[in-house]
Formats: structure tokens, sequence, C-alpha cells
């Protein structure tokens, strides 16, 4: 599915891309509370997001990606000192990832 804008009582409240209906859906029931907020009478409904929306949630996606790397990157950082420090890896090139 496309980018989708979530709207509470027709005010936008966040942009989701789901893999499908269900998946919206399920997105929708689970986060129900969060997206009401302060109002708990109110209406969800979901639209295509338009292209300022769609532009937020791939900058979204882009540092999620980022700081996903950066943590991966920190990990192998910290596996390799593990590595060295107590199983006798001279350098950290020493370790086999």
């Amino acid at each position: 599915m496309l980018p989708t804008t979530i709207l509470i009582d027709q005010v936008p409240r966040c942009v989701v891309r789901p893999t499908d209906t269900k998946d919206l859906n399920r997105f929708i029931r689970n986060g129900k509370t969060y997206l009401l907020g302060e109002n708990p009478d109110g209406k969800i409904t979901h639209r295509n997001a338009d292209d300022a929306e769609a532009v937020k949630w791939r900058s979204g996606l882009a540092l999620h990606k980022l700081v996903l790397e950066l943590d991966k990157a920190a990990f192998i950082a910290n596996l390799a000192v593990l590595a060295c420090k107590y199983f006798g890896a001279r350098t950290a090139s020493d370790v086999v990832i």
C-alpha cells in the first residue's frame, strides 16, 4: 500500500505505510488509545497521504534506516572489543563476523 494518513476528526495525526488493509486495520485497532490521545470520543479515518505527507514519511524512514545502520556498526565494534578481551583475538580484524 501507499503511505496512508491517519486522521482524527479529519485532522492528520500520523502517516504510516501498511502492507495491506488488514495491517492498516490492525494498526488502527492496536494504536487507538495512542491515536485518540486526549480525545477518546474522536473518529479515526484514513486516506492516501498527499505529497507533503509522503515526503515526511520518506524522511522518517530514511532516518530510521540510518539509526539502524549506526546501531549495527556500534554492535559490531562492541563485539570486536569483547572478542579481543574474552576470546584472545589480538585485533578487531581477527574477529570473523
